[in-house]
């Protein structure tokens, strides 16, 4: 395992939550750290990571190596808006895009009806996993009724049930209790149930680190290889619009291989002294540092809220809102544009990466499906009707984005590739 990529010098920073599973932090850490030819130092909190790469050096440039947030902290939550999901399975997830990748689990997210599947699933693994960790078989019960009669004389009734399993019972609230049906046992299953939940969470992450090192790793390690890069460029953003600078951060890398850093109004503004007047600056929305500079600029793409253009070496992206009226023109726009830009990305992925192109073909996101799409597959492009679901009427695909804030999103991600894929090499290469 791993021989391909064993002698390359490689670096990884792990930025991991301050939750309950940091402790899962380090343990990727230490499987990582066995892999030869890797480096990496032990996992930064996100308050360490901010002030990473909140400073320039003094050849204006940041930290832009690759990254793994982890766990359940804020940058998970913001960063996980811009990968490609990989893997998606009882609450698990890891993905990426770029050189960025997100893996983290929702330690609520299986049922008590889904727990003993869940035992399945985890100990059909532990053979295949047994070479990053020994994963010891476990047995999760699992029910979803209650009964409303007097919980604490059943469970007295029951000499099998442990007096831990009693007391959470007692506790737990009548009200939960009126739709059971089934009687007194039901209650005792399901206060073994809860017991044994307390720890499921460290169940999942133990299995989530294991699939990411056995079946992840590579190739995140692979898609995100170094390329050759002509220029660098810094996306400056509001706070309110980091989803959205992270995926074209990411977008960027993947689809040109121009390094990228990211700051914050505040950021750009703290760091100005550090850079030269010819850093390659991309300015995401309507940012005070933005209105100073685009006085005189014309837009070079201007389509449906949507618009771009480039003043020297500043480009300028932001996106006005439609008003509602305007929304049916938008949606026939996008979907006539969605499928344009996944064929570029292909291309990109063809002449660049040629030993993913299997992966291409089994993930693309528009190929021909009944109905709407899922959102996130390969490009990242939040699906609304592609290929048969093409010729869904438009107020059916209206009536799926609901609000102006999902207009908003729609328009951000076709904004993005319209610039990486149209607007970017002619504002990075010109002088």
């Amino acid at each position: 395992m791993f021989e391909d990529i064993g002698n390359a010098d490689k670096k990884v920073i792990i930025v991991k939550g301050k939750g309950k599973e940091a402790k899962y932090a380090q343990l990727l850490f230490q499987m990582i750290s066995k892999i030869p030819g890797f480096e990496l130092p032990q996992p930064i909190t996100e308050a360490e990571y901010e002030l990473m790469v909140s400073k320039v050096d003094d050849q204006g440039k940041v930290d832009t190596g690759r990254f793994i947030f982890f766990g359940n902290g804020t940058e998970v939550g913001t960063q996980g808006k811009s990968v490609d999901w990989r893997y998606d399975n009882f609450g698990m997830k890891y993905g990426w895009l770029g050189k960025r990748c997100v893996i983290t689990a929702d330690t609520k997210g299986i049922s008590l009806k889904d727990q003993s599947e869940f035992s399945e699933y985890y100990n059909s693994r532990a053979t295949d996993f047994e070479s990053v960790l020994r994963l010891n078989e476990i047995n999760y019960s699992e029910t979803d009724t209650f009964i409303a009669e007097d919980v604490s004389l059943k469970l007295e009734e029951e000499e099998s049930v442990t007096g831990k399993a009693k007391k959470i019972a007692k506790g737990i609230p009548m009200a939960i209790f009126n739709s059971a049906k089934k009687g007194a046992l039901d209650t005792i299953d399901n206060a073994r149930a809860i017991i044994e939940r307390k720890e499921l969470w460290e169940r999942q992450y133990e299995l989530l680190v294991c699939n990411f090192i056995i079946n992840g790793f590579e190739q995140f390690i692979d898609s995100s290889s170094d390329k050759i890069v002509k220029e660098r460029a810094i996306i400056v953003y509001d706070v309110k619009d980091a989803e959205f600078a992270h995926l074209l951060h990411n977008l960027i890398y993947e689809y040109s291989g121009y390094e990228v850093a990211e700051f914050t109004e505040k950021m750009f503004i703290d760091n100005a002294k550090s850079l030269s007047s010819k850093n390659k600056v991309i300015f995401l929305g309507n940012t005070k540092s933005a209105k100073e500079r685009m006085r005189a600029l014309q837009y070079g793409f201007s389509e449906h809220g949507m618009n771009y253009g480039r003043i020297a070496n500043h480009a300028f992206l932001n996106v006005d809102k439609l008003k509602s009226n305007k929304r049916d023109a938008f949606v026939k726009f996008y979907i006539d544009k969605a499928k344009d830009y996944e064929d570029k990305g292909k291309d990109y992925e063809e002449r660049n990466n040629p030993s993913i192109k299997d992966s291409i073909a089994k993930h693309s996101v528009f190929g021909v499906y009944a109905g709407f799409l899922a959102p996130k597959l390969l490009f990242v492009l939040p699906a609304l009707a592609v290929g048969a679901a093409a010729s869904i009427a438009t107020d059916k695909v209206m009536a799926e984005i609901g609000t102006s804030k999902d207009i908003n999103m729609y328009q951000h991600h076709l904004l993005l590739r319209e610039f990486v894929f149209n607007g970017l090499s002619g504002f990075m290469e010109a002088n």
